[in-house]
């Protein structure tokens, strides 16, 4: 049961980054960003640190992969633009594609883009929100967590 579990995991993931891929370019990279996470992370957790090491592997990787909305925002960075706008993105999409769902309040219940709003209102985003890796991606990306919590 657990090998069907992390490889049912994987093939979410890949397929995720696969669908998704035209409308925002690599997505792997992005995604493995997740691994440096917690499974509940708020905004202020996708540190530069973070960020900076999600932009060298993607300046690094191959031609075919270096396009898309992260490689152009890596890019700017380069040019001396702000983390911040690399952080948005990043939250919006991964949002967006269903890796991660938002809460926007404590007690309050995690929404996902597929389930509540497509898109995550990042001006809403507050000192009390949390963000949480999707359950069906946390075996691939070796998390653990109580997925009912996360509902």
């Amino acid at each position: 049961m657990r090998n069907a579990e992390a490889s049912y995991s994987r093939k979410r993931l890949r397929s995720i980054a696969d669908e998704w891929r035209e409308a925002y370019g690599d997505l792997e990279q992005p995604l493995n960003v997740l691994r440096d996470l917690d499974v509940r992370f708020s905004a202020k957790d996708v540190s530069e640190r973070v960020l900076e090491s999600l932009c060298i592997n993607l300046m690094a990787g191959d031609i075919i992969a270096a396009h898309g909305r992260f490689v152009s925002e890596c890019d700017l960075i380069t040019r001396g633009g702000h983390y911040n706008n690399l952080r948005k993105t990043f939250l919006e999409i991964l949002y967006i594609i269903g890796a991660i769902g938002v809460r926007f309040r404590k007690g309050g219940l995690y929404e996902w883009s597929f389930r509540n709003e497509p898109l995550l209102d990042y001006g809403a985003l507050n000192d009390d929100t949390t963000f949480a890796i999707h359950p069906m991606l946390l075996r691939a990306l070796n998390k653990r967590a109580d997925p009912t919590s996360l509902v």
